[in-house]
């Protein structure tokens, strides 16, 4: 995640059903994590879309596999990126939230769906705009760099922390990630938001509104960093 300070991961960690409980700093997503709190293993994806899609307004589906590597003549053909199949245009297109199964991230990833559905689908709508904006008929592949708008969006996505009134709130899943994994050296990307910070419905549509302003965000340095203490 550039410029935000995330630390290397484990790539398994054991399930957890009270995980949310092991930083304040996951408070806002509590009520969205208890939901899973019966759960004696992973949640499978499916149970994950039964009782976070309604809340979320998308619906969580199964990443596909990685093709395998082709070999000998078959990887010297270039083939054409699709538009459709990309991350972001799943998402817009057909509601739909790539997600691997027994993955932190991604499962932290539909709890923030679930808390901010507002200002998660306006971020992946205009992710969606930045990337196809860059597409051109006959590419083979993505460009190799964001722009500086799309860093600023990715940066809010992965390690974003949206500062209501002063005090800030957890929107970043990859920094919910770190957080549980190796919480040492975190720092997070702050917005201000005009909403109470006990109201987190409000804060979602505030933050959705500016998501939505193409005149913010178009550069990193538009976003505060504060290190987040171990609590």
């Amino acid at each position: 995640m550039p410029t935000t300070t995330i630390a290397p991961l484990r790539a398994a960690v054991a399930w957890d059903p009270r995980f949310a409980a092991r930083s304040a700093w996951l408070a806002p997503l509590a009520p969205v994590a208890a939901l899973l709190a019966d759960c004696a293993d992973w949640p499978a994806i499916d149970l994950l879309d039964a009782r976070l899609g309604p809340r979320a307004g998308v619906r969580f589906v199964a990443s596909p596999p990685r093709p395998p590597r082709p070999r000998g003549r078959a990887a010297r053909r270039r083939v054409e990126v699709d538009p459709t199949a990309l991350y972001d245009a799943r998402i817009v297109d057909e509601g739909a939230v790539p997600t691997r199964a027994r993955s932190w991230h991604d499962l932290l990833n539909a709890l923030v769906w679930a808390t901010y559905p507002r200002a998660k689908a306006a971020l992946h709508a205009r992710q969606h705009r930045i990337v196809q904006a860059r597409l051109a008929p006959g590419m083979t592949r993505l460009p190799s760099a964001r722009t500086r708008e799309g860093d600023t969006i990715a940066m809010l996505d992965e390690g974003g922390l949206l500062v209501a009134r002063d005090r800030p709130l957890l929107f970043g899943h990859a920094l919910a990630e770190g957080l549980l994994l190796d919480p040492a050296h975190l720092v997070g990307r702050t917005v201000a938001v005009d909403a109470p910070a006990d109201d987190l419905a409000a804060v979602d549509a505030a933050f959705a509104a500016l998501l939505r302003d193409d005149a913010r965000f178009a550069d990193p340095s538009e976003l505060g960093r504060l290190a987040l203490e171990p609590s």
